[in-house]
């Protein structure tokens, strides 16, 4: 059904068990921009992932009619749904009707307060593979083992760790390399390899999600935003042991998508275009509509998304 002024679609992922086909119900929601409310969470959650490919697409049920999905969505909506309960989320390819270009743009333009308003931003990282059950684990022992500034890239033990009674010596010298075999080490190396970190439109999805509430999906594994950032942070700041042959690679990533997980108390376009200039989008429009919800001076430059037009 098309939506009104307004209005938002919420799908309510029915319950089922892992290999059960997917039936969802969409439902129409009254959303107030932050112009008209005040920035209280709604009872939904926001999936931050991957389209993926397009090819072989996924038949599901929603409101007793067909719909297709791809490959990466139905394995993430497999993955959350719950057994016993209904799970609401906000989803674009599901949220969005993506034949309706009219309905795109005014879409698009409340994304950023979607996801600022949802009770919990869930980022898709894809299913386990490379060791990503063990990557996730370690992340989870790292960030809940140090306290990191973002800003100055400081770190200090966290209260955990002070009650290690000093035992991981050099945990938070900056001078002492990651303490992490060479197998742990390539586990997180491919897990910051996935396709996620290299999407535009992620900066607004985890920029604006609440910090608190956020979680990692990584298969069936689960992480606190939170946690998974503080990890992510110290490997980067922490050396990288000398005798890891990744080394170079794992440098060379870690510096190419450390701008998502450093946030900055100031964004302009040229700062964006700068650091978010490889990232990936699939419209090139979306360049510019991914990031306008980030600072309020680019909110006063008035852009409204329209993919009506057919110039870019």
């Amino acid at each position: 059904q098309p939506l009104t002024r307004r209005q938002i679609r919420i799908a309510e992922v029915h319950p089922g068990e892992f290999n059960d086909p997917i039936a969802i119900s969409l439902h129409h929601e009254r959303f107030l921009t932050n112009e008209h409310a005040e920035a209280q969470h709604m009872p939904y959650e926001a999936l931050s992932y991957v389209w993926g490919s397009k090819e072989n697409p996924v038949p599901i049920i929603a409101d007793n009619s067909d719909l297709y999905i791809t490959q990466n969505l139905s394995s993430a909506l497999k993955h959350l749904r719950y057994r016993g309960r209904s799970r609401f989320v906000w989803v674009d390819a599901l949220c969005i009707d993506q034949n309706n270009e009219v309905e795109k743009g005014p879409c698009v333009a409340m994304m950023g307060d979607i996801y600022r308003r949802a009770a919990r931003v869930v980022v898709w990282l894809g299913e386990a593979e490379n060791s990503s059950d063990q990557a996730i684990n370690l992340m989870k022992w790292m960030g809940d083992r140090v306290e990191i500034d973002f800003f100055d890239q400081s770190m200090r033990p966290s209260l955990l760790l002070r009650k290690d009674n000093g035992k991981l010596t050099g945990f938070t010298d900056r001078a002492v390399p990651l303490q992490l075999d060479e197998d742990q080490h390539l586990s997180i190396h491919f897990l910051l390899c996935r396709p996620w970190f290299e999407r535009l439109w992620v900066l607004q999805e985890i920029y604006l999600a609440d910090q608190k509430a956020a979680i990692v999906a990584c298969g069936h594994q689960t992480i606190p935003w939170s946690t998974f950032r503080r990890a992510w942070a110290y490997s980067y700041i922490k050396p990288t042991r000398p005798n890891f042959k990744h080394a170079l690679d794992f440098r060379h990533r870690s510096y190419v998508i450390q701008h998502v997980v450093f946030y900055f108390s100031y964004l302009s376009m040229p700062h964006l275009r700068s650091n978010f200039g490889h990232s990936q989008c699939a419209d090139p429009r979306d360049r510019i509509f991914a990031v306008v919800s980030l600072e309020p001076s680019l909110r006063e430059l008035g852009i409204v998304p329209d993919y009506t037009s057919t110039r870019t």
